[in-house]
């Protein structure tokens, strides 16, 4: 465990000043990309995502849930290699239909973004030979270093280039090939193989995979349909506002997300069984103590933010912050459990989860008043309740049992409403409910803080 809270430290501050320099970098780049060009940049976006997530499953995934070794990526490139060409294929079909059919100017933009896709996921797959080592401080810092390059030079192309969504697709292009180039470095960390059966272990890294390929699939689907819909209904413009303030809101998840995914998923797929759940308890805790106090920032304090990082012509974007912060706060959560089940290779109940996820917000766009609002509020519920399915379910993995985890999603429900309350009533005796229950979690766990520093030091 403390190997775990030591790689999640590292990881939490090389992220953090990633996100510094990603929040600098919008701050500028807000100056001069309006939200239309934004909202054509995530419909790309969306597009890409949606077209690799059709073609190829997670292969990083398969190689953390494989024995790690040498013979195991090798076989896993070559796998990656027959969805490339898939990938290839249906990113021109899509492409022309759109050129054609819709009279959409992106033909080259979206055959481009296609390419990059292929190269993502090889760089998954060499990033996760050293998250399988629990090596997260370089991976991390790795991708830190791209992302902040890319923000740096887009801002620069930006002086020059004004609102154009070409300076978007740069940042994607610079941001992939140097991610690229760093991933390739962890190859010379592979361990060879003692005795390896090459037929075998394609067999079972395929037929993970597999299991695995509905899940990231209908995953997708939950983020990038819900772009497509707000886009359809409300107009780029809207889906620009939307996007970058999900981004704002999911900086400080940056950090946590490495921590709630690869992190948790090897420490699950290491420990012995009977620490699990407390393990995951104690990380819930701490990720509460975290994201409380931010998602009151974010409502307190939404007009000056966005005034301050965005600037004037996002200030309807204030209006949104405080609402799609309940989504901060369900996200962890909700991840966290979908670790434990890809840990315990029970895929079926993640892909559940991410129906329930979609079928949610479709039905909560198709039915309710068509404002951004009512959208939000459908997004933030889908995955509230994927995340009360999940706890529900819990039970079927080894060494967890729902009753021990029902209090967190007491805790998330009550203020994710709250929340959502407040945003209509700005009455501050409403932020009552999640000050208390965050000194109430702060008062269960007093103890822990000073046997971590003790055996810290002793690690």
């Amino acid at each position: 465990m403390i190997l775990f809270l030591k790689q999640s430290f590292w990881t939490s501050i090389i992220s953090n000043v990633s996100s510094l320099i990603a929040l600098i970098g919008t701050a500028f780049l807000a100056r001069y990309i309006s939200p239309e060009t934004f909202g054509i940049y995530v419909l790309l976006i969306a597009t890409r995502e949606i077209i690799s997530g059709i073609c190829s499953p997670s292969l990083s995934q398969t190689y953390l849930f494989s024995n790690g070794k040498l013979g195991d990526f090798k076989i896993l490139c070559k796998i990656n290699v027959i969805f490339s060409f898939l990938i290839i294929l249906v990113t021109f079909l899509v492409a022309y239909f759109i050129d054609i059919y819709f009279e959409n100017n992106n033909f080259n933009f979206i055959i481009l973004f296609g390419f990059l896709s292929i190269l993502n996921n090889y760089s998954s797959i060499f990033f996760s030979i050293s998250e399988k080592q629990m090596n997260f401080k370089k991976t991390s810092l790795f991708r830190s270093l791209a992302l902040s390059f890319s923000f740096i030079v887009t801002c620069i192309l930006v002086f020059y280039m004004g609102d154009n969504v070409e300076v978007l697709i740069y940042k994607e292009i610079i941001f992939t090939f140097l991610l690229f180039i760093l991933s390739i470095t962890f190859y010379k960390n592979l361990i060879k193989d003692d005795v390896y059966d090459k037929n075998t272990n394609f067999k079972f890294l395929l037929g993970y995979s597999k299991r695995s390929y509905f899940s990231r699939l209908t995953e997708i689907f939950s983020y990038r349909i819900f772009e497509i819909m707000t886009a359809n209904f409300l107009g780029k413009n809207i889906l620009g506002l939307f996007n970058q303030v999900l981004g704002l809101v999911r900086i400080p998840y940056k950090f946590l997300g490495s921590i709630t995914d690869n992190i948790l998923f090897v420490h699950l797929k290491n420990n012995i069984k009977k620490n699990r759940q407390e393990d995951f308890c104690l990380i819930q805790n701490l990720i509460l103590l975290f994201i409380i106090p931010t998602i009151l920032f974010f409502n307190l304090f939404n007009d000056v933010l966005i005034d301050i990082i965005l600037g004037s012509k996002w200030h309807e974007a204030s209006k949104l912050i405080g609402l799609i912060s309940a989504f901060l706060l369900i996200l962890p959560f909700h991840n966290s459990l979908i670790t434990v089940y890809q840990a315990s290779d029970n895929q079926r109940y993640y892909t559940f989860s991410n129906l329930i996820v979609l079928i949610t917000q479709i039905v909560g766009i198709i039915l309710f008043e068509k404002n951004i609002e009512i959208f939000i509020i459908s997004f933030c519920i889908s995955f509230l309740l994927s995340a009360i399915f999940l706890t529900i379910k819990i039970n079927c993995n080894n060494g967890f049992s729902t009753k021990k985890i029902f209090k967190f999603l007491i805790i998330i429900i009550l203020i994710s409403f709250a929340t959502i309350a407040y945003h209509f009533n700005k009455s501050n005796y409403i932020l009552c409910v999640p000050i208390l229950l965050w000194i109430y979690i702060l008062y269960k766990i007093r103890n822990i803080f000073m046997n971590f520093i003790i055996k810290w030091k002793n690690f």
